[in-house]
């Protein structure tokens, strides 16, 4: 019975941080295509478009190992 208990919670934790990542990672997508349509409508300059593209896309990459890696965590125990 407490087996039970104790995978569904962590199937409900795991479901909840999967939907924080999915969050993040569409942020991160919406701000890199504002980004390039910004720039490519000559709005901002390009070594700041850059930047920043390669900034964001750093960050998806970052994020994207850190929930992996907790999901896989979590994926181990149920």
């Amino acid at each position: 019975m407490d087996d039970e208990k104790l995978t569904k919670k962590r199937e409900l934790l795991f479901n909840a941080i999967f939907d924080i990542y999915k969050i993040f990672l569409g942020a991160g997508l919406t701000l890199l295509v504002a980004v390039v349509i910004k720039v490519s409508f000559s709005e901002g300059s390009f070594n700041i478009g850059l930047s920043l593209i390669l900034t964001d896309i750093t960050i998806i990459i970052y994020i994207s190992l850190l929930f992996g890696a907790i999901l896989y965590d979590i994926y181990k125990r149920l």
